[in-house]
């Protein structure tokens, strides 16, 4: 109990681990999250540490390194191998074969895929513990080994830990796995959300929804957004005022974020000679999908829609930056805000959401962006918009923007504001806890 006692001290310096599996160069959402929390935190009084793979999948060459933390960075062999090799470069999105494997795969191992990196990760984090000893733990998800590496640390020395779920687990709409592993996934989330000091998740629905899931602990849970950087977007960069662009940048998941509507809609004005080859596009950045590609032909839209290909982060932002509007389809059931609309913000371009009107990100952006959501099945809809928004950009119109002060308020720094006053809160809130421990002791 002394050891826990002492790790508080309002006049020391503060430090953290951050325990995430995916950390630069992977370019992954989760790995950047991690990576911008480590680049920002020591702003707010806090001096990261991170504890990651030393050889990961999905490698994107970009992104932070990490030699630069004030605490280091821990890497631990997977002695799993190298997960994803092939799919690292490659060019064509996994076919249906392929994602059924990958569901096998997800079954068997327990929580998930990187389960093969907790022995060494918690080998390698006790190490850290040593050299850094930190007053606060953090794990980030969807890997839930990443919460148990944390979870395990977190106990061996008393170290307060925050669980960071940047998606949700057995509580999510979305999970899919089979009643016997439904049981066993249900009992490690229950482990972590009662074992963990403080629940970070990333939008209010979700909040809400594992709230409703765990009720008596809900007092400790918060949002803490995923944002962009200001720091590496496009400046003077504005779109082509020769044609009519809309683009989109990331997945479609095999067609459950289905652009059809939009397909739909263009086809129509495409018969009609409304727009053409000359004067508009849609282009898709990212990896190639065949259900995407299958559509279009469905469609007969190939003459100005098309996928363009996966991009180099910084090129798919200046390709953004350049778009007449920026296009952004969800799930039709499972809601969630992507990574890509703080990015959409942050340039401030107008958005075209392809949505469900009743979503967390359909009234943000019907509150504070300038664009237009519809439905997923709103073809006439979104016809009717695009005619008339074509019509207004070749009269030369006014582009509208997003507003400065909503875009400011999904920064990257703004995040790791937020995260370093709960771990302020944390860790004020485990010290009072154990001196009321001590008190009674006798």
């Amino acid at each position: 109990m002394e050891g826990v006692l002492c790790m508080y001290n309002a006049e020391a310096e503060r430090t953290t681990l951050l325990v995430s599996y995916g950390y630069p160069p992977l370019g992954t959402p989760g790995a950047m999250r991690a990576a911008k929390f480590a680049e920002y935190l020591p702003e707010f009084g806090w001096s990261p540490g991170v504890l990651t793979s030393r050889a990961g999948y999905a490698r994107s060459g970009e992104g932070l390194e990490g030699a630069a933390l004030p605490r280091g960075i821990y890497r631990a062999p997977d002695i799993g191998g190298v997960k994803g090799a092939a799919a690292a470069g490659m060019r064509i999105a996994p076919t249906k074969t392929a994602r059924r494997i990958a569901r096998i795969v997800k079954t068997a191992l327990i929580p998930d895929k990187d389960i093969t990196w907790f022995a060494p990760a918690v080998i390698e984090g006790r190490r850290a513990l040593k050299e850094i000893t930190p007053d606060v733990i953090w794990s980030t998800s969807p890997s839930i080994t990443n919460h148990l590496v944390a979870m395990t640390l977190s106990k061996s020395v008393g170290t307060p830990w925050v669980a960071d779920f940047r998606d949700l687990w057995v509580s999510s709409l979305a999970y899919s796995n089979g009643r016997v592993r439904r049981v066993i996934d249900t009992l490690i989330e229950r482990r972590i959300v009662e074992r963990a000091d403080h629940i970070v998740v990333v939008a209010d629905s979700e909040l809400a929804r594992l709230g409703e899931v765990y009720p008596e602990h809900r007092e400790k849970m918060s949002v803490v957004r995923n944002g962009y950087d200001p720091s590496e977007l496009p400046v003077d960069v504005g779109p082509d005022p020769r044609r009519f662009v809309i683009r989109h940048a990331g997945f479609f998941y095999g067609g459950e974020r289905n652009p059809s509507a939009l397909f739909s809609a263009v086809s129509v004005l495409l018969a009609e000679g409304v727009i053409s080859a000359e004067n508009f596009a849609v282009e898709l950045i990212g990896t190639p999908e065949a259900e995407i590609e299958e559509l279009i032909h469905r469609y007969s839209v190939g003459s100005v829609v098309r996928q363009i290909g996966q991009r180099p982060h910084g090129e798919t932002l200046i390709l953004l930056a350049q778009a007449t509007c920026l296009l952004l389809v969800t799930h039709r059931e499972l809601e969630s805000l992507p990574v890509k609309f703080y990015e959409y913000c942050g340039l401030r371009r107008p958005v075209l959401a392809l949505t469900n009107p009743g979503f967390e990100l359909a009234r943000i952006l019907s509150s504070s962006l300038a664009g237009e959501v519809f439905h997923l099945d709103d073809a006439p809809g979104i016809e009717r918009w695009l005619r008339s928004a074509v019509r207004l950009f070749e009269t030369g119109g006014p582009s509208p923007k997003v507003p400065v002060h909503t875009a400011l308020r999904w920064t990257r720094r703004e995040a790791a504001r937020q995260l370093a006053l709960i771990f302020d809160s944390t860790l004020k809130g485990r010290s009072h806890r154990s001196h009321r421990l001590l008190e009674r002791t006798p």
